[in-house]
């Protein structure tokens, strides 16, 4: 539709750009906004290029622009009628709804051919309407751009992390790989548990599912995560398997006086590796959490030497139950949850048990009770409702897994909270008492894993120990190279290897700098003696 100043176009009888002017409204827009460095603009519903070359002009360094249209007709529309959009960030439909995940990603290719490298550059998101497009489905913008900036956030939040363990998560993670072939492969559990399952996270409502399964637990088929351990064992619940995904030796402290038993240790690769000298290999199995996107941890799949694989999601009650899942045999299994609350109550955060609790115990006195009221009352938490209407307590960490957890596994079928409590509020109430006495039984497979596997892992050992004597040798001058190759030799060498340099502060990518090559040569030597 032509307009005095231009052309509009009409949409489901409504214009979606003034009848007078087009451009005015989103010139104006782009000329009061203030645009910070290292800015993503989510540039929503531009069905004309009206005001993206203006933006494009206006922006300082390390920023990006990305179109958004969650309206079929009007992308395809869009992209028809308006040749300059091949020079911006376009996605698909589907590419939008996966775009948090793509910001914590690397090099991923957008169907348009635009390569998104990694979040490293940004810091923010401001989300600009193009068009009256956007009435379509405001709330899925809305919910877009704060899921991107959550995204970006997470981003920074496990940078932070990573510099703080990065180093210790890659000693566990090769120091385990390396007694994978003695361990009990994991893959053995999937789809052979017939018995209901019961998980046990060590929140308060773990006393009400151990009161209710102490005298039947036989019937079930029982995880827990390792901070819940030594609570059930109280009760007198054999424990079938238990999760650890801890990196520090602290966590220890749950497995003290009941590593005996024979209950399996599902662990994370970068799990501490002090249990396989505790425990017999045979008892332990290992699963991958990606603690990070490497070239090095994309080597060991393709060559298939890692264990399944799952997301980082943070907490071990999450993990425990994404294999929960993966272990029952099929959807008719019910699974039924307990202490995964990620809430509190005041003056306590764990059940009674549990080494978190039963250390207050310990160093109470009289001026100084066994309860944690230091916990109700930081900074950070406060009170919410959780899903079933009760006041808790809570701290943005917590509730951020909760969040996780229901958007992970809300299309889960027959899984259930044992109790009415807890900030899980895609699991519906259900007790697990109408299936007690029951009859079924569990096929769990008892392969172990090949000598060819043993053999292949030994042969990967091998290799990456040669190559970082080869980039020391370099570094060091003992091996001469010409200055025109040197560059490039160390980049094919390093750059494969990040966790040489994950940990740095500057480690989310690597630098050919004098400073970043003397902090690769000090971490040579300590990888070395993992290997």
């Amino acid at each position: 539709m032509k307009t005095p100043q231009g052309f509009s176009v009409s949409y489901n009888n409504k214009l979606l750009y003034s009848k007078y002017n087009p451009q005015r409204s989103i010139l104006q827009q782009i000329e009061n906004l203030e645009i910070k460095p290292g800015t993503i603009l989510l540039c929503c519903s531009p069905v004309l290029e009206y005001g993206l070359n203006e933006l494009k002009e206006k922006l300082p360094e390390n920023c990006l622009i990305i179109c958004c249209e969650f309206n079929s007709e009007l992308l395809d529309f869009t992209k028809t009628n308006n040749p300059e959009f091949s020079n911006f960030i376009f996605p698909e439909i589907d590419e939008l709804y996966q775009l948090p995940v793509i910001l914590n990603s690397q090099n991923y290719a957008f169907k348009n051919g635009f390569i998104f490298e990694n979040c490293s550059k940004y810091r923010r998101v401001i989300k600009l309407d193009f068009s009256s497009g956007v009435s379509e489905c405001p709330q899925m913008y809305d919910q877009l751009a704060q899921a991107c900036t959550n995204g970006i956030m997470t981003f920074w939040s496990n940078r932070i992390t990573l510099t703080k363990f990065g180093r210790l998560y890659s000693k566990n993670f090769f120091s385990n790989l390396k007694h994978l072939s003695e361990t009990k492969p994991i893959q053995n559990y999937f789809g052979k548990i017939e018995k209901p399952v019961v998980i046990f996270g060590a929140g308060e409502s773990l006393e009400k599912g151990a009161e209710t399964l102490k005298n039947n637990h036989q019937d079930f088929y029982i995880l827990c995560a390792d901070t819940a351990l030594q609570a059930l064992q109280k009760y007198n619940i054999h424990v079938d398997g238990v999760f650890i995904e801890e990196a520090q030796s602290v966590i220890l402290q749950a497995f003290r006086g009941s590593l005996s038993g024979n209950y399996t240790v599902f662990a994370g690769l970068s799990s501490v590796t002090t249990l396989l000298h505790l425990i017999p290999a045979s008892r332990i199995s290992f699963f991958t959490t990606k603690y990070t996107q490497g070239q090095f941890l994309n080597e060991l799949t393709q060559l298939q030497l890692l264990p399944p694989e799952n997301n980082a999601f943070g907490s071990v009650g999450l993990t425990l139950f994404y294999y929960a899942l993966k272990f029952r045999k099929d959807e008719s299994v019910p699974v039924f949850a307990y202490g995964l609350d990620f809430s509190y109550s005041t003056g306590k955060t764990h059940a009674k048990g549990t080494y978190a609790s039963d250390n207050l115990l310990y160093i109470s006195n009289r001026l100084k009770p066994g309860f944690n009221f230091n916990a109700a009352f930081l900074n950070n938490a406060g009170t919410i409702t959780d899903a079933f209407g009760n006041t808790v307590t809570s701290t943005p960490v917590l509730h951020k897994y909760s969040v996780l957890f229901n958007e992970y596994f809300s299309q889960v079928k027959n899984a259930y909270s044992g109790t009415k409590s807890g900030l899980v509020s895609v699991l519906p109430y259900k007790s697990p008492e109408e299936a007690f006495n029951s009859t079924k039984e569990n096929h769990i497979a008892t392969d172990s894993y090949s000598k060819d596997f043993e053999t292949q892992l030994q042969n990967y050992f091998e290799k990456e120990k040669n190559a970082l004597n080869e980039i020391k040798n370099i570094l060091t001058g003992q091996t001469p190279i010409e200055e025109s190759a040197l560059e490039e030799t160390l980049t094919s060498l390093i750059k494969k290897r990040e966790y040489l340099y994950l940990h740095f502060a500057d480690g989310y990518e690597y630098k050919y700098s004098q400073s970043f090559l003397n902090r690769i040569r000090t971490e040579i030597d300590f990888f070395l003696k993992v290997f």
